[in-house]
C-alpha cells in the first residue's frame, strides 16, 4: 500500500513539475531574465516590443495591452527571488528572434495587476535561445549592414570615401591650404604578365598583395593602375608599399612611370631595383599627370624577360588636393553671368539690371553714391523741370551731376545742376537732348564724385547781371569824348 501511495505521490509531483515548467503552448529557457530590485519581495516580467505591444503568454502572440480584457496576469513571466534584490526567470522561447524590452514589475498584491509599478527595464536582443541585454549588432547599424561597413572603413585604415558622407573628400580638400586626399586604384590594365589577386588587393595595407608576374612569354612585365581623383583633383604624389623581385641572378630593374597628358606619353618617375621585402616609396606628381577626366595612370614596366620576376604591390594610393578657384573662374561665374540669372533685387547683379546697357563707366546705382533718386513730376522743358522729391534748401544740389533716363525709350543724359529751387525745380547747365516726361528716372550724384578743387575748375554757365556806367564828359568844339561801359556785378568786363 505504501509503495502504491509513494508511486501516486511521485506521479503527482511529476505532473506538477510539468504543469509548472510547461505552460500550455509555451517553452521556457533557463534564467535568461535577470532583474535587480532591492527591497522587493515579489516581481514578474513582461516582454514588450518597441511599438508597445506585449507578449500574450497563453496566446503566443504580441498584442495591444488589454486586448479582449486581458490584464497583467495574462502577460506576466514569473520570477524567482534569489535574495539580495535579484530576481531571475525564464524567457519564453516561442518569442521570435528580435529586439525588445524586458520590463519587470513589482507585484503589490496577490496576483499581477495593471497598476503594478515598473522597477527594472532592459532593452536587448532575443535570439530565440539567448537574451543579450543592450546588445550591439556589430554587423548592422539600425538594421543596415552597409552603414556598419562604412563605419568600419573609417577606422581600419581604408577611409570612408563616399561622396555622400557628412563631409565628402572634395569638401575636405577645399579647406584653406589644401588637405591631401588619398585615392586608391579604381582599375588595372595588364599588357604583359600574369595577375595574382586583383587590383583591389592594393587598396588596403594588409597581408594580401596584388602581384603581376612575368609570364615567360618574352615580353617582361607591363601594366598600369588607374586612379580617379574626382572633381577638380590635382595630383600631389603616389605612395607605394611594395617591391620588385627579379629572378635569381638577374640584374635588371623595373620602371615606375606616370602618364604625362601634355607629352601624351609615359615618363619614368622612379626605378625599382631587385628586392625581396616590402619597401615604401613616395614619388611626386604634377598637374601634367591628370587628364581631363580627372584620371591618373601609374605604369609598372620591365621589358627584359625574367620568367620568375614579379612586381608586388601591398598598398598604393595617389594623394591629391582640389584645385583652387582661379580669378578667371570667379570672373566667369560673376561678370560673365547672364543678366537674366541675376534675379535678386538686392544683389549686385539685380541692381545692374536697372541700368541702361550702354552705360560703360558706371555700372551700378547704389545708395552710397546717390544724393537723390527720384522721378520727374512736372515736365517743363529740356533745360528746367520739376522733380517729385528733393531737399528743401535752395541751391542744395548745385554743382552735382544729374542723370535723367527716359522711362519710355530708355535714353539717358547726364548734365550738371545749375540751379535748385525749393519745390524741386532743377535747372541744368545745358538743355537735355530730350524733353523730360513725368515718370522719367532722375538720379543726382553726390559731390564726393567731384572734389571741390575739380568743381572750381568747371565752368557753370549763368545769367550775366550787368550795369551800365555813363562816363561821357562835356565836349568842346572839336567834338565829344567818352561814352558808356557795361560792367557785370563783380565790376569786371563781361565775357
Amino acid at each position: 500500500m505504501s509503495d502504491t501511495l509513494t508511486k501516486i505521490r511521485l506521479g503527482l509531483l511529476i505532473l506538477l513539475f510539468i504543469a509548472v515548467s510547461y505552460w500550455p503552448g509555451c517553452a521556457w529557457g533557463a534564467n535568461e531574465i535577470a532583474a535587480f530590485a532591492p527591497g522587493v519581495t515579489t516581481a514578474y516580467s513582461v516582454v514588450r516590443q518597441a511599438d508597445g505591444d506585449v507578449w500574450y503568454v497563453a496566446g503566443q502572440v504580441f498584442e495591444v495591452w488589454g486586448t479582449s480584457g486581458r490584464t497583467a496576469a495574462d502577460y506576466d513571466i514569473a520570477l524567482t527571488d534569489k535574495s539580495g534584490g535579484m530576481f531571475v526567470g525564464d524567457f519564453d522561447t516561442n518569442v521570435a528572434a528580435q529586439y525588445c524590452h524586458l520590463v519587470t514589475h513589482y507585484q503589490e498584491g496577490g496576483a499581477p495587476a495593471d497598476t503594478d509599478p515598473v522597477i527594472w527595464q532592459e532593452y536587448g536582443y532575443w535570439s530565440g535561445t539567448t537574451w543579450n541585454a543592450l546588445s550591439v549588432n556589430v554587423t548592422q547599424i539600425s538594421g543596415d549592414s552597409a552603414a556598419a561597413d562604412n563605419l568600419e572603413a573609417m577606422f581600419d585604415g581604408t577611409g570612408y570615401l563616399h561622396d555622400t558622407a557628412p563631409a565628402s573628400r572634395n569638401q575636405i580638400a577645399a579647406l584653406a591650404g589644401g588637405v591631401t586626399i588619398l585615392q586608391a586604384a579604381e582599375s588595372s590594365t595588364v599588357t604583359n604578365g600574369t595577375e595574382t589577386n586583383t587590383y583591389v588587393a592594393s587598396q588596403v595595407h594588409d597581408a594580401t598583395e596584388y602581384i603581376v608576374t612575368d609570364d615567360g612569354a618574352g615580353q617582361g612585365i607591363d601594366f598600369y593602375l588607374q586612379f580617379d581623383l574626382g572633381e577638380a583633383g590635382l595630383p600631389v604624389n603616389v605612395h607605394l608599399h611594395g617591391y620588385y623581385d627579379e629572378g635569381t641572378g638577374a640584374t635588371n630593374s623595373l620602371a615606375i612611370q606616370a602618364y604625362n597628358v601634355n607629352l601624351a606619353a609615359y615618363q619614368t618617375i622612379e626605378t625599382l631595383a631587385n628586392a625581396n621585402a616590402e619597401q615604401a616609396h613616395d614619388i611626386g606628381l604634377t598637374v601634367e599627370n591628370v587628364d581631363s577626366s580627372e584620371k591618373v595612370k601609374i605604369r609598372f614596366v620591365q621589358t627584359a624577360q625574367e620568367a620568375s620576376s614579379a612586381m608586388h604591390i601591398n598598398h598604393i594610393y595617389v594623394g591629391y588636393v582640389n584645385s583652387a578657384v582661379t580669378a578667371a573662374e570667379i570672373s566667369d561665374a560673376v561678370w560673365d553671368e547672364l543678366v537674366a540669372d541675376h534675379t535678386g533685387e538686392a544683389t549686385f547683379g539685380g541692381e545692374v539690371q536697372s541700368l541702361d546697357p550702354n552705360l560703360t563707366l558706371i555700372k551700378a546705382v547704389t545708395d552710397v553714391m546717390q544724393a537723390l533718386n527720384t522721378t520727374v513730376s512736372v515736365a517743363d522743358d529740356a533745360n528746367s523741370f520739376t522733380l517729385a522729391d528733393g531737399n528743401d534748401v535752395n541751391d542744395f544740389y548745385v554743382g552735382m551731376t544729374i542723370y535723367v533716363q527716359d522711362a519710355t525709350t530708355g535714353d539717358w543724359a547726364s548734365k550738371l545742376v545749375r540751379d535748385w529751387a525749393t519745390g524741386g525745380v532743377v535747372t541744368v547747365d545745358t538743355p537735355l537732348a530730350f524733353i523730360p516726361e513725368v515718370g522719367d528716372v532722375v538720379v543726382i550724384w553726390g559731390l564726393s564724385h567731384f572734389p571741390i578743387e575739380v568743381l572750381n575748375e568747371i565752368y557753370l554757365p549763368r545769367d550775366t547781371k550787368t550795369t551800365t556806367v555813363d562816363d561821357r564828359v562835356a565836349v568842346g568844339a572839336g567834338g565829344t569824348t567818352g561814352g558808356t561801359r557795361t560792367l557785370d556785378v563783380e565790376g569786371d568786363d563781361p565775357p
